[in-house]
């Protein structure tokens, strides 16, 4: 069978991966396809390797992305060989790259404050900077927020996530609700989403970031992208003496590990704990 039929057959039998998780994993395994033009039964341990090492040498790909293609082509390969399509999987003893300690980037120092001065004069994308740093939701959180989800009385705003429709509530600041209502007011269309791009339609995942991108050159002269809001939330939670359990159920984290980093690089948060001993 031809590699695309296979793919294509793969991704629709895998009904319970979310749209963007099917996307990425489809452009790890299209890499692996471009790097290995022959069959895939004909796929070995050596060429996966040599794969990997093009990755990180060649394509200068971080430890975490490596580890991220890996894991597509481990779930390709393991529902190859259930499938029969192959009788051996290369992949199996196969480990990704460890992950370093490193501290997650945030925003730069002052960079929230210059990108607010930057967008005194447009209002959707002042809102939509501010719903960022207030909440730390993703940026598919961002753009599925409806007008009908944001509780004014509790300064709440409803995340309903992934096919299996888990929810969680985030928080927003008075400045950020003063915004908010401020851009709604200024609305004139009847699209049910919070953020609306120039056509009234609901803004997408692209036009965030390019919207981002744009406005971080003309006061920052850094690169800056929805995740590292939510970064700086995280960061800034300890800082202020979170917990991480705190800080995990805000960000809607199930496991504590994907928060535990931030504590690791929290000097003032450790500093407090010590004083509190010492």
């Amino acid at each position: 069978m031809d590699r695309e039929l296979i793919l294509a057959k793969y991704l629709r039998d895998k009904r319970k991966l979310a749209q963007i998780t099917k996307n990425s994993y489809c452009q790890s395994i299209q890499n692996l396809y471009r790097f290995c033009p022959h069959e895939l039964r004909k796929i070995t341990h050596k060429d996966i390797i040599a794969w990997l090492n093009y990755l990180r040498e060649r394509k200068s790909c971080t430890p975490a992305t490596i580890r991220a293609r890996l894991s597509a082509v481990k779930s390709f390969f393991t529902y190859l060989t259930e499938e029969e399509i192959i009788a051996y999987n290369p992949l199996i003893g196969l480990k990704g790259p460890k992950l370093g300690t490193k501290s997650p980037p945030t925003l730069p120092t002052d960079a929230i404050f210059y990108l607010r001065e930057a967008t005194i004069e447009n209002l959707r994308l002042g809102t939509l900077i501010e719903v960022l740093f207030a909440t730390g939701v993703r940026v598919t959180e961002l753009i599925n927020i409806k007008l009908q989800d944001i509780y004014w009385d509790e300064n709440a705003i409803l995340i309903t996530i992934g096919k299996r429709k888990s929810q969680r509530f985030v928080f927003f600041t008075d400045i950020c609700r003063c915004l908010m209502e401020e851009y709604i007011e200024s609305r004139q269309d009847d699209c049910p989403y919070l953020f609306i791009n120039h056509h009234n339609k609901q803004l997408t995942r692209q036009g965030v970031f390019y919207l981002l991108k744009n406005i971080a050159k003309t006061c920052i002269d850094t690169n800056i992208y929805p995740h590292l809001f939510r970064h700086s939330l995280a960061a800034i939670l300890i800082e202020m003496g979170a917990q991480l359990q705190e800080v995990a159920d805000i960000l809607g984290h199930k496991n504590l590990n994907n928060v535990r980093i931030y504590a690791q690089f929290s000097s003032k948060a450790r500093k407090k704990v010590y004083d509190r001993y010492f």
